[in-house]
This record gives structure tokens, C-alpha cells and sequence, in this order.
């Protein structure tokens, strides 16, 4: 019991540090956990989007791993009811940040 509350409270400080600013007034319902969120920082998407908010994801220690703060970015979209995250970029040293966009047809998402 005492080592799984130990590895409990580890494991916690090895995840990212995720933060987030609504744009619309509109609070949506989260994406569903099994629906992608596609990255974009070169280009934009060629269907029609709304923004819904900036996010940003950083290390929170030496012990997370780059695929982490990758994983947070795409669940604090989630959370925000985006489905994509544009303008991709390092806003700082391990630190990513983007725009959580809303595609405006469910059917496109490219």
C-alpha cells in the first residue's frame, strides 16, 4: 500500500502542465476521449474553423517526455471541445502552444 501511494504521487509530478484561455463565450461539450485531434503548425486546415481558445503544454519535470507534453496539448483541446489544434509552436524552452480550433462541418476535418 505505502509503495503504490509512493509511485501514485511520483507518477503524478511526471505528467505535463497544461493551461488554457477561452476564446468564445461559448462553452462546449469535451471532445470524446477516442476522437483525434490533429496537429497543425505549417499549415492551416482547408475547412472552414472557429477558434475556441490558446493552450499551452510544458514539461513539469525532468521525467516527462516529449510525448507527454504532446498528449497534453491534445487533451486540454479535448477538454475545451476542440478538434484540432492550430499554430503549433514552441512558445518557450518545453513549453508547446496553439489555438484549439472547431472545425464548422463535422464531416470535414482536414
Amino acid at each position: 500500500m505505502k509503495k503504490a501511494l509512493i509511485f501514485a504521487i511520483a507518477a503524478a509530478g511526471c505528467g505535463p502542465e497544461t493551461q488554457s484561455v477561452r476564446l468564445s463565450p461559448t462553452v462546449l461539450d469535451p471532445t470524446p476521449a477516442a476522437s483525434p485531434i490533429h496537429l497543425f503548425s505549417a499549415t492551416l486546415p482547408r475547412c472552414a474553423f472557429q477558434d475556441i481558445g490558446l493552450i499551452t503544454s510544458k514539461r513539469s519535470g525532468d521525467l516527462t517526455s516529449s510525448a507527454a507534453v504532446l498528449d497534453g496539448l491534445r487533451d486540454q483541446a479535448r477538454r475545451l471541445g476542440g478538434d484540432a489544434v492550430v499554430n503549433v509552436r514552441f512558445v518557450d524552452e518545453g513549453v508547446l502552444g496553439g489555438t484549439v480550433i472547431r472545425f464548422a462541418s463535422p464531416d470535414c476535418k482536414d
